[in-house]
């Protein structure tokens, strides 16, 4: 009997190698887990990165409530929003210029004399102003006013009003509490040009409430008799697309580095202005509406790309993230400093 070649050996004979790959079904499978799992991670990650930009944004705010306190210490008063003729006709400042150094900005230098529009003339403004003044302090983007939750670098036109060529004004996320329940600009605000905020058109002239900051005025912790733990002074502000003329988060320009508690966070009112639509971009989270009859009969609100809410920071500068769906009426007595108001929760 001839014998199995193998058998002598005590083994088995080979097989031949089994060279099947994948079937289609088994491939479609195993992209299905792959895609599950990615679906299940990406939300997690974004959460993340949000809760780590929303932190970030409120401990800017944080920074800015301290230069604000540190300015006070050094002044007994808060800076001014926005300061016209302070120093002479046609100039111009805003409050950002004044903080810069107590946020380690100190570099940055303002001739305050000059603002940023200044010209020596009523209503001429920048005529004798460029880059041996402050056309190129005002161009130069500090990246801790920027929240990471927004478009990042917002640039304004290029060359305006004197910038030096090639350089251009840049946009902030963080403004200044300039009104609790009306316009921008308060009842009381002399502004040469316009008036129409003067009138029946800003609820602030019935109600007599005022905000920490407005136009030509310096309030210390003195003024803000509603108690500076229930009195709002900074907000987030989303900024207007790159390149345009869009006034959110221009902080060195009309109407820009500030908001009013007219409107509720991230409202889905638009920010209202005149007729000027190039000044108002409607975009994501930033709409616009143009009912305005003057140029300070202006409404801006504070915005967010947080998930819920936005941030602000009271003026004893503890911050707090407020939901957009706070009551309109606690909104409004956290914007003034003199409402009598008795807060809740919120």
């Amino acid at each position: 009997m001839r014998l199995n070649q193998w058998s002598w050996l005590g083994t088995r004979a080979p097989r031949a190698r089994d060279t099947r790959g994948f079937t289609l079904i088994e491939l479609l499978v195993v992209i299905a887990i792959i895609a599950v799992l990615i679906g299940l991670l990406l939300p997690a990650v974004q959460k993340v990165r949000e809760a780590d930009a929303r932190m970030k944004c409120s401990n800017t705010l944080k920074q800015l409530g301290l230069a604000m306190h540190n300015y006070h210490d050094v002044n007994s008063k808060f800076p001014p929003g926005y300061a016209f003729n302070f120093f002479q006709k046609g100039e111009e400042n805003f409050w950002t210029m004044y903080v810069l150094p107590f946020i380690e900005q100190g570099n940055i230098k303002f001739d305050y004399s000059w603002g940023i529009y200044g010209s020596g003339t009523t209503n001429n403004q920048g005529t004798q102003w460029g880059a041996t003044i402050n056309g190129t302090s005002v161009t130069q983007v500090v990246p801790l006013l920027l929240c990471p939750s927004d478009t990042g670098v917002s640039l304004c036109p290029a060359g305006y009003y004197g910038t030096p060529t090639g350089l251009s004004m840049w946009r902030s996320n963080y403004a200044c509490t300039f009104s609790a329940d009306g316009l921008l600009y308060e009842p009381t605000a002399v502004i040469p040009w316009s008036t129409c905020h003067q009138g029946a058109r800003n609820p602030s002239t019935a109600s007599g409430l005022r905000a920490l900051f407005n136009w030509n005025v310096q309030r210390g912790i003195r003024d803000i008799t509603d108690g500076t733990s229930n009195t709002a002074m900074l907000a987030e502000q989303l900024v207007g697309a790159t390149t345009t003329s869009d006034f959110r988060g221009w902080w060195s320009n009309d109407w820009g580095g500030a908001y009013t508690h007219m409107l509720a966070p991230n409202s889905s009112s638009g920010d209202n202005i005149p007729n000027y639509k190039e000044y108002c971009v409607a975009g994501v989270n930033r709409p616009c509406t143009y009912t305005g009859k003057c140029w300070s009969d202006v409404t801006a609100g504070a915005r967010s790309n947080h998930t819920g809410g936005v941030n602000i920071a009271l003026a004893d500068g503890s911050v707090h993230f407020i939901s957009n769906s706070i009551n309109q009426t606690t909104w409004v007595a956290l914007g003034s400093i003199n409402g009598g108001e008795v807060i809740g929760n919120y």
